[in-house]
Order: C-alpha cells, then structure tokens, then sequence
C-alpha cells in the first residue's frame, strides 16, 4: 500500500504541467465558443435576413469566423495556441489582405495575448470583435441614421 501512494503522487507531479495546460485550453476554448455563440444567438435574426453579407460561424475544428460586410475576423485555435486575424478587401491595391492582430500561445498555466499580456477574457475576445468591425460599423450606423 505505500508504493501505491508513492505512485499516485509521482504519476500526478510528472503529468501536472500537461493536466493544466489541457485545462488551460480547455478553458480558453470554452470562452472563445460561448462568446461568439451568445454573440450568434443575439443576432440570429439579422444573420437570417443578410444575404450573406453578416455571419458568424463556429466550427469544430477550431476556427471562428465573424464576416460583416466583406470584413472578417478569424480566430483559427490549434494544439499549439491562436492566431486572430482580420480580414478585409484593400480596394485602393484591389487585394484580399489578411493582417494577425494577436497570438496566443500557453505560457505559466494559461493561455495568454501577446497584446494584451494577460489570459484571454471576454473583455480581450471583445477588443478583437472592435479592432475589427468599429469603424465600418461607425460609418454604416451613420448613413442609417442620416
């Protein structure tokens, strides 16, 4: 029964750093799909009504896409961390750009924004989804209101 213990123990401090990076990632994930699904389910109806031209889609291979109005905001989420990236038709050059706004990799139990230096919160996912759509939105909100 002591070598039992001794096992457990032993087995527990050799896998600990692996159990909570998949955790970690676990927990990252998990933000990243219920953000943008509350995002979808609020607005489910404009999605229907757009033509295209607005979606959100969450796949389960890892990547979140959020398409407004010939802009996209990709999150692709692998074993090895994030990249998120926005990408948008440059009409000046005539060419599709896609420019990375941020990466994130697993660093002292969590996986952190090289931007913003802190593990992924709402708050973060929220700053990608304004880097991305404030100012189109900014100026489609203004010939709407005009």
């Amino acid at each position: 029964m002591d070598f039992k213990r001794e096992f457990i123990l032993k087995t527990k401090a050799i896998y600990k750093e692996t159990v909570t990076e998949n955790m970690a990632y676990s927990k990252m994930c998990e933000k990243f799909e219920s953000y943008f699904v509350d995002l979808k389910e609020s607005l489910k109806k404009e999605i229907e009504v757009s033509n295209g031209e607005f979606d959100i889609m969450i796949d389960k291979d890892g990547v979140i896409e959020v398409l407004l109005n010939q802009r996209e905001l990709l999150i692709t989420i692998d074993d090895v961390g994030v990249v998120v990236s926005i990408k948008y038709f440059d009409e000046v050059q005539n060419e599709q750009v896609e420019n990375k706004i941020d990466i994130i990799e697993y660093d002292g139990g969590a996986y952190k924004s090289q931007v913003f230096q802190s593990p992924i919160t709402r708050n973060i996912i929220d700053n990608y989804l304004a880097i991305a759509f404030r100012d189109d939105l900014e100026k489609n909100f203004e010939s709407y209101s005009e």
